[in-house]
């Protein structure tokens, strides 16, 4: 049996940065970023040291503190903490665990404000192409009955394109 391979061994903090941290963000929306890693994999299986490190905001430090930080500030105890006594009142009970789960959702926010963001924006542009898409088709169908003026197919047909790529965000 082969001894155990050590993180420091495994290249892992090496000198190889993580690509997110120097990618344009254009390479974000395509995944580009990932195509030098990806090629890696293609040739054959992937060791350990093929890995690159995360990224410093993404580790469990960081996020502990940052959770931490936000809890605090909404006067609410972490878990384990002094303030947390057993109480026999079970309706304190439940409201101080609807309170801490509250906290927890938004403090996903606080952590990760600039995703949070941009998920939220691309779920909104999915749920207006999931609309959308089925009003384009009905004004394209309509339109086939009576095709005046003729470019009006092709906009009718460039929207519901538009509107599918929407889609695919969410």
């Amino acid at each position: 049996m082969p001894p155990p391979v050590t993180l420091a061994a495994a290249g892992v903090g090496a000198a190889a940065p993580n690509p997110e941290e120097s990618a344009p963000w254009w390479t974000f929306v395509t995944l580009s970023w990932l195509t030098p890693f990806m090629r890696r994999a293609a040739r054959g299986p992937l060791q350990f040291s093929d890995l690159f490190r995360l990224h410093h905001r993404f580790h469990a430090n960081v996020v502990r503190e940052r959770m931490e930080a936000y809890i605090a500030a909404q006067g609410l105890d972490p878990p384990g903490s002094d303030g947390d006594v057993e109480e026999d009142d079970d309706r304190k009970q439940k409201e101080r665990a609807a309170r801490v789960a509250r906290a927890l959702l938004f403090a996903s926010f606080y952590v990760f404000p600039d995703l949070s963001a941009i998920s939220l924006a691309l779920h909104l542009f999915s749920a207006v192409g999931a609309v959308a898409s089925p009003l384009i088709l009905a004004y394209f169908l309509s339109y086939l009955d009576n095709p005046n003026p003729r470019y009006l197919g092709y906009v009718y047909a460039t929207a519901l394109l538009v509107a599918q790529l929407f889609m695919s965000f969410g």
